[in-house]
């Protein structure tokens, strides 16, 4: 929507119900959701959050594509991005309120709500635009969000520890299912920019260093999210369980193993977003451990015995030939 190519914008809402109608077609459209990622772009305002808007001259068309998807459920896709922010205000609080880190945090005036990082106010100022024109049901999800770790010398905020700060601690405050100021006791459903760095990408030196993976496919920082993290916590849970099972006392532990997948959008440039969704492993110790232990020992003394069986009547068939080989096969 932000190419300005009127051409290219009256088609989008089109190409989306045809492809909506393909997957009704093929008893698909109540599993897989259709949208369109917008870049920031799209918003006239977002400061104060509570005065988030849309721009104006993309009325007819987001009135369309929001009719879409709330006839449809399926999400109002954005692509939040705190370093951008940052980079036109290079302030330290800036930098903190960014990062999710300590800072003295913003008020808006409107609603009285101090807001403690840029990202929560990005997604209320969507939040709010998407009310103004009717539709705060529609569900917003965050197709893209990250932080480059390097960049050219005259990039500013770009590095490692401001990567793994940004990324790790959105992680945790997902995972708080605290939720934004005007969406409490809600994770938004977010995906991380990006799983490896675009090598070939124009523009400045951050634009290609954004992965958690280089090209090389080696691991630039680890966030909590590696094979190697999860490794560590899952043995770490497994000894409890043992220990339960011969004191019956009852503990729980969760784990968290992540996949990853990678798409392409279009939003204020070309880019590659990361989809990392989350499976919970749970382990639950305490009485039902003993049964399925007790269970396992039971079962293993029928396997036990079978084989036992099986043995004894092999070896009495053998010595039966071995008796009586000119009886058994005269003729």
């Amino acid at each position: 929507m932000t190419s300005n190519d009127q051409n290219l914008m009256n088609k989008l809402l089109p190409a989306m119900q045809n492809v909506q109608n393909a997957l009704n077609d093929a008893s698909l459209g109540g599993k897989i959701k259709v949208s369109t990622v917008h870049s920031m772009g799209v918003l006239k305002q977002s400061e104060p959050p509570s005065s988030g808007s849309f721009d104006p001259s993309y009325g007819d068309l987001m009135k369309g594509l929001l009719e879409f998807n709330s006839a449809n459920g399926s999400p109002f896709a954005i692509n939040p991005y705190p370093y951008f922010a940052y980079r036109s205000d290079t302030r330290p609080e800036t930098l903190a309120f960014c990062l999710f880190q300590p800072n003295a945090g913003r008020m808006d005036g409107n609603t009285k709500i101090k807001y403690m990082n840029m990202f929560d106010a990005q997604v209320d100022a969507v939040y709010s635009a998407l009310n103004s024109m009717g539709f705060k049901n529609v569900e917003i999800v965050v197709a893209e969000t990250g932080w480059p770790f390097k960049g050219d010398d005259n990039d500013v905020g770009p590095s490692i520890e401001n990567a793994k700060a940004y990324n790790g601690n959105l992680i945790a405050h997902l995972r708080s299912m605290v939720g934004t100021p005007l969406m409490p006791g809600k994770s938004v459903d977010t995906y991380l920019f990006a799983l490896y760095d675009e090598d070939l990408k124009p523009g400045p030196g951050s634009e290609r260093s954004f992965g958690l993976f280089k090209t090389d496919l080696t691991m630039v920082y680890d966030i909590g999210l590696s094979t190697s993290s999860q490794t560590q916590l899952l043995a770490a849970a497994a000894q409890p369980l043992v220990l339960a099972a011969a004191t019956n006392t009852s503990t729980g532990t969760t784990n968290n193993n992540s996949s990853t997948s990678t798409s392409t959008t279009t939003g204020t440039g070309t880019s590659t977003s990361t989809s990392s969704s989350t499976n919970n492993i749970s382990i639950r110790s305490g009485n039902g451990s003993n049964k399925v232990y007790l269970n396992r020992i039971f079962y293993l003394g029928l396997l036990y015995g079978f084989m036992g069986l099986s043995l004894i009547c092999f070896f009495s068939f053998f010595l039966v030939l071995s008796w009586y080989p000119h009886t058994l096969f005269k003729g």
